[in-house]
């Protein structure tokens, strides 16, 4: 039987430094059924520049480039709408898949029709590589859902969709801060079709720099934005004492 396509979705802004790296671990994937539909929304370092030299060795990689800068949910809805495959994953470029990564998604997703969204534990890693912290997601769909506001259930540069099971254009983003776009759609998603974990630590993730206080303050009221039309939109009802909490001390 024929392997589905996997369209992999790489939002590139300011990338440079850490490009080569993520195209390298996506390109050694030992599930070789895939497109990179690498959409790039800054023009003015190297990254389109290592893009193409890449695609000259590996015809996998499709390159987009938008005119301006347009943020990440324009972005990562150019990189679906030209998406090929049924299954469609999303990676950034501080983020280094496991050789395994998709096939392990795949394998699950063919054996779980019920379940269209599936995510792995990650790695934390310093610049010398150093693993330090490892993941616990849940991995079943109730303990995942619940817990979506928070950000602590499932991890955005590890999803993979299977759009196949799911109404059209339900993946469509529309929230531009990171993570909460990836949590609206995850909610979406959660009316149409269960969300699932997978047990195993598949994806490495550089460890950057703490935000400051003006982002953070930024994505205190995106966050409320996110639970009004949750609430509105999904009925979506996490519990009170821990959106306080969110609101109060906001990680991301």
């Amino acid at each position: 039987m024929k392997k589905p396509l996997v369209s992999i979705i790489l939002p590139v802004y300011k990338s440079e430094k850490h490009l080569e790296d993520t195209l390298a671990s996506l390109l050694s994937q030992n599930y070789k059924n895939i497109e990179i539909i690498a959409v790039v929304d800054y023009l003015r370092d190297n990254s389109l520049k290592i893009l193409n030299k890449f695609k000259k060795r590996n015809k996998k990689i499709r390159i987009v480039k938008n005119i301006q800068t347009y943020g990440l949910h324009v972005t990562l809805n150019r990189g679906v709408r030209r998406a090929k495959g049924d299954y469609i994953a999303f990676v950034g470029t501080k983020n280094y898949p496991s050789i395994h990564k998709i096939s392990k998604q795949v394998s699950f997703l063919l054996k779980n029709p019920k379940i269209a969204a599936v995510g792995t534990q990650t790695s934390i890693v310093r610049g010398n590589g150093r693993i330090v912290e490892r993941s616990n997601f849940p991995t079943t769909h109730r303990e995942i859902y619940k817990d979506l506001m928070l950000g602590t259930s499932i991890s955005p540069e590890t999803i993979m969709v299977n759009k196949k099971v799911l109404p059209r254009d339900v993946i469509k983003f529309t929230n531009d801060k990171y993570p909460y776009l990836f949590v609206d759609l995850l909610l979406k998603i959660g009316i149409y079709a269960e969300i699932a974990n997978l047990k195993y630590h598949l994806v490495s993730i550089k460890l950057t720099k703490r935000q400051n206080t003006v982002i953070k303050i930024d994505k205190k009221i995106s966050f409320i934005k996110l639970l009004l039309r949750g609430s509105l939109d999904y009925s979506y009802r996490p519990s009170l004492k821990s959106l306080f909490n969110q609101v109060l001390s906001i990680k991301y």
